[in-house]
């Protein structure tokens, strides 16, 4: 009995793994089903949102653009308005899995181009791309039974730099399997990080 209840820890313990795995696929193949069953995509959007407007509505301002917003508050906040709602309705069109494997493999395509691989070549080039994403994590393991995170870093440059993740994605246990359940993005203005926290 105690082999049998070694071997189920064992595949949970390797489950989120496998999840990020089959995840990685999917994005590279552009399998829109697979990315919809591994991503809860309300709850993504809406923590994306959440850090996208903080960082729209607190960032950085010099003292001009202070006094500007004392002096005008009517235009302050029809332009705070009109950037949520660009924001908002960003996130809703590319957060969705044809928009995400879009955007993966434009990316890839536009780097490919832009470094003038031959048609042959390509492939070869997104291969080591994607080899290169598990070069990437900097954390990968459980934060609680039911969560596991992942840390990546923005390139292999970054990687090899030891310099601080670019992305956190928090995977959680759903009865059925693993979902990505919150993306953190960590480059972004101070406001984010404040209202991540």
């Amino acid at each position: 009995m105690k082999w049998f209840a070694g071997i189920l820890a064992a595949l949970y313990l390797v489950w989120p793994y496998y999840t990020l795995h089959e995840l990685s696929q999917a994005i590279k193949a552009g399998d829109a089903s697979t990315i919809n069953r591994r991503v809860d995509w309300e709850r993504v959007r809406a923590g994306i949102k959440t850090q996208l407007q903080a960082a729209v509505t607190t960032p950085q301002k010099t003292p001009e653009a202070r006094q500007f917003e004392k002096q005008n508050p009517a235009i302050a906040t029809f332009g705070n308005t009109l950037a949520l709602t660009f924001v908002n309705s960003m996130v809703d069109r590319i957060l969705t899995p044809e928009g995400i494997a879009n955007l993966v493999q434009g990316l890839h395509t536009a780097s490919t181009t832009a470094r003038g691989a031959r048609p042959d070549a390509k492939a070869a080039a997104y291969e080591r791309q994607q080899v290169s994403l598990w070069r990437r994590i900097k954390f990968a393991f459980f934060v609680s039974p039911i969560d596991f995170r992942v840390d990546l870093y923005a390139s292999d440059r970054d990687a090899s730099s030891a310099g601080g993740a670019a992305l956190s994605v928090l995977l959680s246990f759903k009865g059925t399997g693993w979902q990505v359940t919150d993306v953190r993005l960590s480059n972004l203005p101070r406001g984010i990080a404040q209202a991540a926290q």
